[in-house]
């Protein structure tokens, strides 16, 4: 992960990329947004239970990452609907989890995060 600009409330969404095909893996790509400017793009913020279940790859900017078999399978679906290109905050994608001072700042960032969001799934 780049780390994130210190100055404003910035987080990462990712961009889901169409897919070719129902075995070509999950890929997307991660983008910046300022949740105080009013013109950032939209994005749906996804809520969902972690597990301890089987991990599946998927590659965010071209790099692997593991992420268990239900985000994966909401991620396809929503990769499956046709010409769209959706744009999300998922926790443990956008979050690098690994950086004890950017997961505490997130994480006091996730009413704005939620509450900014054109929809939660």
């Amino acid at each position: 992960f780049k780390p994130l600009p210190q100055l404003a409330r910035h987080i990462r969404v990712i961009e889901l990329l169409p897919r070719l095909g129902h075995t070509t893996p999950i890929c997307c790509r991660l983008i910046l947004l300022n949740l105080d400017d009013p013109s950032r793009k939209p994005y749906d913020a996804l809520s969902y239970a972690w597990s301890h279940e089987e991990r599946v790859e998927i590659f965010v900017d071209k790099i692997p990452h593991m992420v268990s078999t239900h985000l994966a399978s909401i991620l396809r679906n929503l990769c499956a609907q046709e010409g769209l290109t959706p744009t999300l905050w998922v926790d443990t994608l956008c979050i690098n989890m690994q950086d004890i001072k950017e997961r505490s700042q997130q994480t006091s960032f996730k009413k704005a995060i939620y509450s900014g969001a054109q929809q939660v799934v």
